[in-house]
């Protein structure tokens, strides 16, 4: 018989919130650096840098150099190396702002640069009323905790563990361990929920359960999240 859930794990990018379109990011960005451009010109790069992956890249692109996919993969190990992979990578998709790529690397970690998933508060609150515990676990460069608490799920998770602050990334069971220590849960009991099969599965050597999600942006992925209602047999 499995064990009852005490505890949820939550991956950041893709699982609770997702980065503004690319047309918006690019649209901000710019003004805020003061460049102006051509709404029709703006809309064509918008669709190139969609199609780069920014202004949340997922997934290295293709064309990587090994140096430079290898960095790609250290990129959360701290806000150095995250943002000269950023910056690095706006300009192999070709964007011809140079002067804007400080504005635009700001962009990706603004506040209201992060859209929330529209299932992802009432599951939070399902799930900590019920006295299940929820924390994020996130590969990441910079601070979460800003656009999390922007979006109203702050007050529902009791730790918010980042890889550059703790020098170890997914899929190391480490970081899983350290969530799982501050929220005083035991990892049997535990569920990880995320978008990525290899990273977010990390935990299952600790007996961690994991439960993957689609990583699609918000409007098309409206209920994503309610099926962890029912691993943790809330419903």
């Amino acid at each position: 018989m499995a064990k009852m859930v005490a505890a949820v794990l939550w991956d950041f990018a893709w699982t609770l919130m997702a980065p503004e379109p690319a047309g918006r990011w690019l649209a901000r960005g710019l003004a805020e650096a003061g460049v102006r451009v051509r709404a029709e010109e703006q809309a064509a790069w918008a669709a190139k840098a969609a199609h780069a992956g920014f202004p949340g890249p997922a997934t290295p692109r293709r064309d990587l150099t090994p140096d430079q996919l290898a960095a790609w993969r250290h990129r959360a190990l701290g806000p150095e190396i995250h943002e000269a992979v950023y910056r690095g990578l706006l300009e192999r998709a070709g964007l011809p702002w140079p002067q804007a790529a400080q504005a635009l690397y700001r962009r990706h970690m603004a506040a209201d640069g992060w859209q929330r998933y529209p299932d992802a508060v009432h599951v939070l609150k399902r799930l900590t009323t019920a006295g299940v515990a929820c924390g994020v676990v996130s590969n990441i460069g910079w601070d979460i905790r800003v656009p999390l608490d922007s979006a109203g799920l702050l007050p529902y998770l009791g730790t918010v563990v980042c890889s550059y602050e703790e020098g170890v990334r997914k899929p190391d069971p480490a970081l899983f361990a350290i969530a799982c220590e501050r929220l005083g849960v035991d990892p049997a009991r535990t569920l990880m929920v995320g978008d990525s099969p290899r990273a977010d599965s990390g935990g299952e050597p600790l007996g961690i359960r994991t439960v993957l999600v689609s990583p699609q942006p918000p409007d098309r992925r409206p209920a994503g999240l309610l099926p962890v209602l029912a691993a943790a047999q809330l419903c």
